[in-house]
């Protein structure tokens, strides 16, 4: 069912008549007109047969407010300030900005910082150059979707050679308050020559029932920029939130993109790395943990399209209950990317018989002169593991929580940014810790 977009769209549009650039107005017009043409995708292709967005497609949503940020308390927002104090913030309510709880004093001289409904205002030669011009041609509906129905987001401007000393934070909080309400968030980060920053992007959700998220983050990376990028998802536990994140680099560029997925019904990550100059990097780091019957989805493509690039891709999925994990990561070799080196894995570890991960590693390459490699592994705690903790003292269940905490925080080590990590550390602890994730008896 797309009647209820349609319409949809036809009363944004009249809200948007005669405010917005021609540029955007037709990009919006055409991403509706894609996504008209061709629905939600179908579990009859091949890179969706794990995921069934048929719900989505049958419910009828509300667009955000401008009044929703009333209704966010103090203590809602402090626990979602995961980047430390000292990050310049943008936020938003249910999809739109909020002015009260974003800051962006002290940035250095040159960055550009603000909400995008304010910079397509203020840099609107900037936003026709990039908004939906990475990877224009190689995405899939959800994205035409956000194009359709972007009303706001992040928009950040690194000139040349200027470093931030603290992070970025985009955090996007969804309050549930008896309705269901469709949010669009649209990011588009540019890092000019020899630029450096580190960005956190939050999903955050309070109330009860479900809803929709669906955002797109584009990162322009120009030669030896680089990105920090640390996707964290904790979404209500009735809530669809679909991403896509898209990343562009040149020359000795550095990208790393680490996504974290706890929350949600049901949960979709696209992330889609192209490597554009010349010995650039890109890194992907991924933890998702799933109980009950949830759902989540993480779809990686890097592109070597050029000789002597690097990228690493590790991933791992803890899942419980009847939880369903799919991982999906394609690695491109381009037939003139010699000396390409690209390294991916995934490992998984399922605590109930009913858990299901789908795990799916490819290399696809062109060239002949490369050192790729690529793998997956699924597997139970280990039952010596189990009693030699158990001969330390531990009762069983405690074993199996401690096991499960430190295959989980490999990944959260990972993570650069201290504030954010030690919330990570925190959270998996009281996690495993309250038997949330349940203990298999034996």
């Amino acid at each position: 069912m797309t009647d209820f977009y349609a319409e949809a769209f036809g009363l944004l549009k009249s809200q948007f008549k005669n405010k917005i650039p021609s540029w955007l107005a037709s990009r919006r017009g055409e991403g509706m007109e894609r996504f008209l043409a061709s629905g939600f995708p179908s579990t009859r292709e091949e890179e969706w047969k794990y995921t069934n967005l048929r719900p989505l497609s049958q419910e009828s949503f509300v667009l955000s407010g401008e009044g929703d940020a009333k209704n966010l308390s103090s203590n809602q927002f402090l626990a979602s300030c995961v980047a430390g104090a000292h990050a310049f913030r943008n936020v938003s309510i249910n999809g739109r900005h909020s002015d009260q709880f974003s800051t962006d004093e002290n940035l250095p001289k040159g960055c550009l910082f603000s909400n995008l409904r304010q910079a397509m205002d203020l840099y609107p030669d900037l936003l026709e150059q990039h908004l939906g011009k990475v990877w224009p041609n190689e995405t899939h509906s959800l994205v035409d979707l956000n194009m359709a129905f972007h009303n706001d987001g992040a928009f950040l401007y690194l000139p040349e050679n200027v470093a931030l000393e603290h992070p970025i934070h985009f955090l996007y909080i969804s309050l549930r308050n008896g309705r269901p309400v469709m949010s669009s968030p649209r990011n588009l980060v540019i890092a000019e020559k020899g630029s450096r920053a580190t960005i956190i992007e939050t999903y955050m959700g309070f109330g009860s029932g479900g809803y929709f998220t669906n955002a797109v983050t584009e990162i322009v990376a120009k030669e030896k920029a680089q990105i920090d990028h640390y996707k964290f998802q904790n979404e209500l536990q009735d809530a669809t939130h679909t991403g896509t994140i898209l990343s562009e680099q040149e020359e000795n560029s550095r990208v790393l993109t680490h996504s974290i997925s706890l929350g949600g019904k049901l949960v979709r990550n696209d992330i889609k790395m192209r490597m554009n100059g010349s010995h650039s990097h890109s890194s992907l780091n991924g933890l998702f943990i799933g109980t009950g019957k949830q759902h989540i989805d993480h779809h990686t493509t890097v592109d070597h399209a050029v000789p002597f690039c690097s990228s690493q891709q590790i991933y791992k999925g803890v899942l419980d209950e009847n939880a369903h994990g799919v991982f999906d990561g394609q690695v491109l070799v381009r037939p003139d990317a010699q000396k390409s080196d690209a390294q991916q894995m995934n490992k998984n570890l399922l605590l109930s018989e009913e858990a299901i991960i789908d795990t799916t590693p490819r290399l696809e390459i062109y060239a002949d002169d490369v050192k790729c490699s690529h793998g997956a592994t699924i597997g139970a705690l280990s039952e010596e593991a189990i009693f030699y903790l158990r001969s330390r003292g531990l009762n069983r269940s405690e074993a199996r929580n401690l096991l499960t905490f430190a295959f989980a925080n490999e990944m959260v080590e990972r993570v650069k940014v201290e504030k954010l990590r030690t919330y990570l550390e925190c959270y998996l602890l009281t996690h495993f810790a309250d038997g949330h994730l349940r203990s298999q008896q034996g």
